[in-house]
C-alpha cells in the first residue's frame, strides 16, 4: 500500500507541474463534466484535456481553441490507451457537421489531438458533397498525432481532409475508410501539411487517390509512410494533381491498385519523387505520369513487382535499368532507381528491411541519415538500424571494430561487449566470418551488419 500510495503521489505531483506550467488539466468523465466537448466547451488556451478509457459518441468541435484534447496516451506513452479511447461519430446531432474532429477556427499548432481511435464518421455537408469523415480540418493547423482514424467515409477525405491548412499529420494508423469520390485515406487541397510517419492502409476511394490525394495548389512533405493495400480508380496508393512542387520522399508503398498508377499516379504535376519503394501493385503501374507538364523527379527509387509495369509517361531514361549499375553493383537507370525485391523482414505485417535488402544504404546521399542508420540513407519508410558492428562504441564502424573482431578471436583480446555486437553475420557465434563481413561491408560494397 505504500507502494501504490507514493505512486499515486508521484503521479499528482507530475500532473500539477504539468498543469502549472501548461494550463488546467480537464478530466473527461468527471462529476460536472461527462462528454468530450463539454471538456472543451469549459477549457481556455493553455488547457489540457484529457480523456479516461472509454467510447464516446460525440462529433466534436475544437472551436479555436488551443488546446490540447489527448487520451491518457499523453501521460504514458502507453499504446492500449489509443484504440481504448474511442470517439465515435455516429450519432451526430447536426447530420450536416459529421465528421468525428472538425478544425473550423483558425487552430494553429498548439491545438493537439492526440491518442485517440476516431472512428464511424461521415464528414461536413458542404452541397453536393461530404468532407473529411474522420477529420475535417479547414483554414486550420493543428497536430494530428498518434490516433486510429479508421471507418469513416464521406465523399472526399474520408480519413482526413485538408483545406487551405498546414497540419502536422504524424504517426497515426487511417486505415478501412471509404470515400465515393476523392482520397479515401488522407486529402489535402490548396495545403502545405506535413504528413509523416503514417500507416496508410486498406483506404478506398471511388475516384482518385485511394490512400492520399494531393490536390491544387498543395505542398505537402510527404515522408517516412507506410502506403499499403489501398485502391482507387487513380493513383492506388497516391494521387498528385497539385500545380505546386512537393516532396514525397523515403516511403514504402506496396499493394495498392488502381487501373491507372497503382502506386503513385502523377497527372499534370512534377514531383519530386525520392528514396521510395514502389512494389507489388496487383493492378495498375509503379510509378505513372499523365496529362501535360506532368514532369516527375524521380530518382533513387525500388519499382518492382508491379502488374501494369514499374514506370509509365515517365521522363525519358527512367526505368531504363540497362543503362548501368549503381554503387552496389545493382542493375540501375540514370537516376539511379532499381527494380529489386525488397525483401521485406515479412510483409504484409512487417514492412522493416532484411540486412540483404538491395534498398538499404542506396537512397539519395544528399540527404541526412537517421541516427541509427549507416553511412547512407535507405530507400523506403524504414531505416535499417545498424545495431551491430560498431564493437568500440565510438558510434560509427571503421576499420578499428574489424581490428577489434581479429583481436578477440586470434590475440585473446577483450570480448565485444554484448557479444551481439560482434556477431554481425547474425549466425550466433563470433568468429572471422564477422571480419571478413565488416571488410566487405566497408570496402567492397558488401551487406550491413545484420541484426
Amino acid at each position: 500500500m505504500k507502494f501504490v500510495a507514493k505512486a499515486f503521489l508521484s503521479f499528482t505531483i507530475i500532473l500539477s507541474l504539468f498543469s502549472s506550467a501548461s494550463g488546467r488539466i480537464i478530466y473527461i468523465p468527471s462529476p460536472s463534466l461527462a462528454t468530450i466537448q463539454g471538456g472543451i466547451n469549459y477549457a481556455s488556451n493553455g488547457d489540457t484535456v484529457l480523456v479516461n478509457s472509454g467510447t464516446y459518441y460525440e462529433n466534436i468541435n475544437f472551436k479555436g481553441k488551443k488546446i490540447v484534447v489527448a487520451s491518457a496516451y499523453l501521460m504514458d506513452n502507453d499504446t492500449s490507451h489509443i484504440s481504448a479511447t474511442i470517439i465515435d461519430g455516429q450519432y451526430p446531432r447536426d447530420p450536416d457537421s459529421a465528421s468525428v474532429v472538425r478544425f473550423i477556427g483558425n487552430e494553429d499548432s498548439t491545438a493537439i489531438l492526440r491518442g485517440f481511435t476516431l472512428r464511424n464518421g461521415t464528414g461536413v455537408n458542404i452541397p453536393g458533397y461530404r468532407y473529411g469523415g474522420g477529420i475535417y480540418c479547414y483554414s486550420s493547423s493543428p497536430q494530428i498525432v498518434d490516433n486510429i482514424i479508421e471507418n469513416n467515409s464521406s465523399s472526399m477525405g474520408a480519413g482526413v481532409y485538408c483545406e487551405n491548412s498546414s497540419s502536422s499529420i504524424m504517426r497515426n494508423r487511417v486505415r478501412y475508410n471509404i470515400s465515393s469520390g476523392w482520397a479515401g485515406g488522407v486529402a489535402c487541397m490548396n495545403s502545405s501539411a506535413r504528413i509523416i510517419d503514417n500507416i496508410i492502409q486498406g483506404n478506398k476511394a471511388g475516384d482518385a487517390g485511394g490512400g492520399m490525394d494531393l490536390l491544387l495548389n498543395s505542398n505537402p512533405i510527404v515522408r517516412n509512410n507506410l502506403i499499403v493495400s489501398n485502391e482507387g480508380s487513380a493513383g492506388g496508393g497516391i494521387m498528385v494533381r497539385t500545380y505546386d512542387p512537393i516532396d514525397i520522399v523515403n516511403n514504402t508503398l506496396s499493394g495498392n491498385k488502381a487501373p491507372q498508377g497503382g502506386g503513385i499516379l502523377c497527372s499534370k504535376s512534377s514531383p519530386n519523387i525520392i528514396n521510395n519503394i514502389v512494389v507489388n501493385s496487383p493492378e495498375g503501374s509503379g510509378i505513372e505520369a499523365t496529362g501535360a507538364g506532368a514532369n516527375p523527379h524521380i530518382a533513387y527509387n525500388d519499382v518492382w513487382n508491379n502488374a501494369g509495369g514499374n514506370f509509365s509517361g515517365v521522363p525519358l531514361g527512367v526505368g531504363n535499368m540497362f543503362w548501368g549499375k549503381n554503387i552496389k553493383g545493382i542493375p540501375c537507370d540514370e537516376f539511379l532507381n532499381i527494380s529489386q525485391e525488397p525483401d521485406f523482414v515479412n510483409a504484409p505485417t512487417d514492412f522493416s528491411l532484411q540486412c540483404a535488402s538491395p534498398c538499404i544504404d542506396d537512397g539519395d546521399p544528399d540527404f541526412p541519415v537517421p541516427l541509427d542508420g549507416s553511412w547512407r540513407i535507405d530507400m523506403g519508410a524504414f531505416e535499417y538500424p545498424v545495431t551491430t558492428g560498431d564493437i568500440d562504441s565510438n558510434g560509427k564502424i571503421n576499420v578499428s571494430d574489424v581490428v577489434d573482431i581479429i583481436n578477440y578471436c586470434y590475440k585473446s583480446g577483450p570480448a565485444p561487449d554484448p557479444m551481439q555486437k560482434g556477431d554481425v553475420t547474425a549466425d550466433g557465434s563470433v568468429n572471422v566470418s564477422d571480419a571478413i563481413h565488416l571488410i566487405n561491408y566497408l570496402y567492397r560494397w558488401g551487406m550491413p551488419p545484420c541484426h
